[in-house]
């Protein structure tokens, strides 16, 4: 009996080591599944139990294992230094730790484990290359060689995974995506414990505004309910549509494959596989290109380079099917996986790049993104596209807009062009569920051109002054101040990287230039460029002494330079035309002085002419001594002969002044100089050059009308584009709103810009709260608001919370000009 009792105890304690090892067992089967949702908690429970210090050690392994698979980059980081200290015999954990480490983008810390596995396993490359991209990875943080900028769209993800984002129409408004979410009717992926992945698709309204995603097919034609559907693209037309389909079973490895279906009307058929590849072949991820006639796709294709590879197959015509798969090569593929190609096309269509994610090149995360330009078939180096399209986490996934104009509204209401705009899947720091799609743009460096004319004498603004800006490139654009003498060049008018002349002229004023570039500047600018213009006097004006010999006229060269002035001016105001008069003293017979200043006159003129300015322009004549010297301002010789003798304000230097008033030889000498002169003064403004073309007028581009503006009519508001403070928005018009009213958003961006301060309200620092932010109904000035060619100057607005960003009503856009609304062309018309 006692026997029989012990017996039973002995089998009674060694029951949970057989449990404990049967759980074991199930994880590593699960595991082995990539089910790593379900073998973690079945690894812990044994983990729990087991007391055997090798098996526990393994056991523990595979925990850190299936965190990393996970993406849970936290916990795999804690499970591994707990391999550590307890002294896991692999090496390995140095490296995986590292990662870890790396994808929280502790890049330091990673730096230090990566070191740690140098010193245990020098042969393997990664720990190096691990260093070196990390090195990289805190340069490009710290200085960013790009201008990308990312931001979350909330709105359409969820707390799951959403992932490889693909535009769906012809207008780029449209987004179709892959989700695990479960708000439809998908089960329950047993390898991820999430739901089976879905495409979605979402729109844009006209305020940019994203629609709750909807399932892109109700028929169940492509969603399935126990697989997984996701990684679309579309043919050009939008009416074909290839994807990657994953058969699931439980505790069995299944392959994916692309699949295609071409839309009915409103709904899609069935969808067919390519078998590109063998049923038990991972293969997916597809990129459409060459009209349908290349594909560029992911598998794990035996004869790779590592895990899932990049692979390429071509057909003669998009009837036939594909043929024998290709990789892409070595400047692609690592020994680790190259996933989600993506192929784009500059609108210049002189460049194709293959973008695609690795985790096998090092970079910043995980997954960091790449690019190829694929030159006669061959692709380039592949480079990191850096931060912040990639970041410490996975991204993947990337889509470029093709929209004919990219815009972007910012969190402060305003709008700004982009060179690039598009989509990535990450799961970085910031986002909504695991991994999410973002949304990146590329500011367009864009620039504008504006100043004020003024009369240089008086300092008032010039209006209907015209100004034609000459650009290196070629263009010549040409338009009239306004009443403030304001003039201004958009951004669509002044060109990168070009060099501008602006000329300024108006009746009355001496032309005036200045020159303006955008070429090495880095980031956008409204360049200001302020011009005076001197006004033509009615008086003659002085040459520099031109001295002769007595009794002659010919112009010695030494005082040949005392012209270049008067060329300047001539050739600088191509319109002028001038009488060149020359005067002499009272010392010689009248008749005789009057034909020596002619003489003099002309010989000026002949001196011009040889520096290229038409004779037409200038018109001698000889005054003699007819025409004494007045001195308003008065006059005193500095140096030379005469040096020291002065003469008051006001003096006329007549030959009985010159007798009887001034006494000195040295006196009536400097006088009778003063009086041997030569002078200009304008007599037309209007002379047209002899070499000028009328046809050449057709090369000019005048500034736009503007007149029209587009508008987009939603139910009784009106949508269109303004430019306040040389910020451009998008502003809602309703007839029957108050005045001028700007939301809240802008008004702080507006103040963070420096363009509105306390002066610009006008209750001052009472319009501001506590924290800075203004108060609802605060009324404050614009200092210039302009919609279409219409510019309106320091008008009141009022500071809404809430709304569109800028709300104009009738009243306030009858201030531009009258206007009527044209419905059918969807324009507002300026009268």
């Amino acid at each position: 009996m006692k026997l029989h009792l012990t017996i039973i105890a002995f089998f009674i304690l060694l029951t949970p080591l057989f449990s404990f090892a049967q759980v074991a067992k199930e994880a590593d089967a699960a595991f082995t599944q990539e089910q790593f949702s379900k073998a973690l908690p079945l690894y812990k429970k044994a983990n729990s139990g087991t007391k055997n210090k090798v098996e526990k050690q393994r056991i523990n392994f595979q925990i850190a294992e299936c965190y990393r698979y996970m993406k849970d980059n936290r916990k795999a980081e804690q499970q591994y230094r707990r391999l550590v200290r307890m002294k896991y015999s692999d090496p390995i954990i140095y490296l995986y730790y590292a990662e870890s480490l790396r994808d929280q983008g502790k890049y330091q810390e990673a730096i230090f484990q990566y070191n740690e596995y140098i010193k245990m396993v020098p042969e393997d490359p990664r720990g190096s290359k691990g260093i070196e991209t990390m090195k990289l990875a805190i340069q490009w943080i710290d200085n960013p060689n790009t201008n990308y900028e990312v931001e979350n769209i909330r709105k359409i993800n969820s707390r799951d995974d959403d992932f490889s984002p693909t535009f769906a129409d012809k207008k780029y408004k449209s987004l179709v995506f892959s989700s695990s979410r479960k708000d439809s009717d998908n089960d329950e992926d047993p390898n991820t414990g999430l739901g089976f992945t879905w495409l979605y698709v979402t729109a844009q309204d006209a305020k940019g505004n994203w629609a709750k995603p909807t399932n892109l097919d109700e028929e169940k034609m492509l969603n399935t309910k126990n697989e997984n559907n996701g990684s679309a693209t579309f043919n050009r037309k939008f009416n074909t549509i290839y994807f990657t389909r994953c058969h699931v079973k439980k505790n069995a490895m299944v392959g994916c494959d692309v699949y295609t279906s071409s839309k009915r009307g409103k709904a899609w058929g069935e969808p067919k596989p390519l078998n590109i590849t063998a049923d038990t072949i991972r293969s997916g991820h597809p990129a459409i290109y060459n009209n349908e006639r290349t594909m560029y796709f992911t598998s794990d294709l035996p004869g790779g380079y590592g895990g899932r590879d990049i692979w390429v197959v071509d057909r003669k015509r998009k009837s036939k099917p594909f043929g024998k798969p290709k990789n892409v090569g070595e400047k692609i593929n690592t020994s680790g996986d190259e996933r989600y190609p993506v192929i784009f096309q500059t609108k210049d269509r002189e460049h194709t790049y293959l973008y695609f994610s690795s985790n096998g090149r090092g970079g910043m995360g995980g997954w960091d993104m790449f690019r190829s330009e694929i030159i006669d078939g061959k692709f380039s180096e592949a480079e990191n596209l850096g931060y912040p399209l990639n970041s410490p986490s996975d991204d993947f996934g990337i889509v470029f807009s093709k929209a004919r104009k990219l815009k972007k509204q910012l969190k402060t209401r305003q709008v700004i062009n982009c060179e690039e705009k598009g989509f990535i899947t990450s799961n970085r720091e910031g986002g909504r569920g695991r991994f999410d799609i973002w949304e990146f743009w590329l500011p367009e460096i864009v620039f504008t051109l504006a100043g004020t004319i003024r009369d240089e004498q008086t300092m008032q603004y010039i209006p209907q002054a015209k100004i034609v800006l000459s650009g290196s490139d070629g263009t010549v654009l040409v338009t009239n101040t306004d009443q403030r003498g304001y003039y201004f060049f958009n951004q669509e008018q002044i060109n990168k990287k070009t060099t501008y002349t602006l000329k300024v002229t108006h009746g009355g004023h001496f032309e005036n230039s200045g020159t303006e570039t955008t070429v090495g500047r880095k980031e956008s600018e409204d360049i200001i460029l302020d011009l005076n213009l001197e006004p033509i006097p009615p008086e003659p004006i002085p040459l520099p002494e031109i001295r002769y010999a007595l009794a002659k006229w010919d112009l010695q060269p030494q005082y040949q330079d005392s012209l270049n002035g008067l060329i300047k001016t001539m050739q600088d105001n191509p319109t002028l035309v001038i009488e060149l008069g020359s005067h002499t003293d009272y010392q010689d017979d009248a008749i005789k002085n009057d034909t020596l200043s002619y003489k003099r006159a002309k010989s000026v003129v002949d001196f011009l002419v040889t520096k290229g300015i038409d004779a037409g322009r200038m018109v001698p004549k000889g005054y003699g001594e007819n025409v004494p010297r007045k001195l308003p301002n008065g006059y005193k010789f500095v140096d030379g002969k005469y040096k020291g003798v002065e003469f008051p304000e006001g003096t006329v230097l007549t030959e009985e002044y010159i007798k009887k008033t001034l006494r000195s030889s040295k006196q009536r000498k400097a006088a009778n100089q003063l009086n041997r002169r030569t002078e200009f003064k304008i007599l037309r403004t209007d002379y047209v050059p002899k070499n000028s073309n009328d046809s050449l007028i057709a090369t000019i581009k005048m500034n736009p009308e503007d007149n029209k503006v587009p508008i987009i009519m939603e139910n009784d508001t009106i949508f269109a584009e303004c430019i306040l403070n040389n910020n451009t928005y998008t502003f809602a018009y309703k007839e029957k709103a108050k005045g001028l009213s700007i939301s809240l958003d802008v008004v702080m961006g507006l103040i963070a810009q420096h363009r509105l301060n306390v002066k610009s309200f006008e209750n001052g620092k009472d319009a501001f709260t506590t924290d800075g932010t203004i108060k609802e109904g605060e009324k404050f000035t614009v200092q210039r608001i302009r919609i279409g060619n219409k510019t309106v100057y320091d008008i009141t607005a009022v500071c809404h919370h809430g709304g569109p960003a800028i709300l104009i009503g009738k009243t306030a856009l009858t201030e531009f000009a009258d206007f009527y609304i044209e419905v059918s062309e969807s324009v507002i018309v300026f009268e």
